[in-house]
């Protein structure tokens, strides 16, 4: 049915339409804002929104390889003498994705987060 549809056809639906477009009263978009505000639900839903989009950024920077840096130092006094050591040392790890581990996570989270911004649009709705 979507196929057919020509090029330029408007497929705008009432869904898609933001509250702020389809209630234009200053008066009532206050009140709309207000209630939003107030409302523990919708902060709720919010917050888990923020919620997954960190952990799909966490998911997405699983790719990238962890890497360490180690400094350290040392002096030595013996007869007079001074010794002074210096050691600093770096290491880089990389996992292979064979078995899909991360693309898994990286796809569960992308889900999650779109469940969330439907939940906070079913309760904003």
């Amino acid at each position: 049915m979507y196929s057919n549809l020509p090029a330029d056809a408007d497929t705008t639906t009432l869904a898609s339409l933001s509250w702020r477009e389809m209630f234009t009263a200053p008066k009532l978009q206050s009140l709309i804002g207000t209630g939003l505000e107030r409302n523990t639900n919708f902060n709720v839903a919010r917050l888990r929104v923020e919620a997954a989009e960190a952990a799909l950024l966490t998911a997405k920077l699983s790719y990238l390889p962890p890497l360490g840096l180690n400094a350290e130092g040392n002096v030595v006094r013996q007869d007079g003498a001074t010794a002074k050591t210096y050691n600093v040392g770096a290491s880089a790890s990389w996992e292979l994705d064979i078995f899909g581990k991360l693309a898994a996570a990286k796809h569960g989270a992308a889900a999650a987060l779109q469940g969330s911004r439907d939940y906070r649009q079913a309760v904003q709705t």
